[in-house]
């Protein structure tokens, strides 16, 4: 038996990289959340990141996030942003999601899907 039709709209978190910031967007079309900007020489990863998560307590089984970057990054600056997202640290507030019977069940994996939206050449 199919399950029946999600009306859960899908999250489509993606996270536009320019040149001073770095906007986060959810939903199709996709509308901008919140932008994040610079100190100094890097981007403002842990607030990002704090964001991110409350976005995840509130969409427990998402695991994908597009990253566009619309500036030249180094490799290092792309590994930072996505590690930033990809894996909980220990400090992290724990997220649970309920299973099909019910139960609360720990969510493990942070945004582990990256995907990339639009690479620059």
């Amino acid at each position: 038996s199919l399950p029946p039709p999600s009306d859960k709209k899908p999250l489509a978190l993606t996270l536009r990289v320019l040149e001073n910031n770095i906007e986060v967007y959810t939903g199709v079309p996709a509308q901008l959340q919140k932008s994040f900007g610079k100190t100094a020489e890097n981007y403002n990863l842990e607030e990002m990141r704090e964001y991110i998560l409350q976005i995840k307590k509130d969409h427990p089984q998402e695991r994908s996030v597009i990253l566009n970057p619309e500036v030249d990054l180094t490799y290092e600056e792309i590994i930072k942003i996505i590690d930033s997202v990809r894996l909980f640290k220990k400090t992290d507030p724990e997220i649970f999601t309920k299973d099909k019977d019910g139960i609360d069940v720990k969510v493990n994996e942070f945004f582990t899907d990256v995907l990339f939206g639009n690479i620059q050449s």
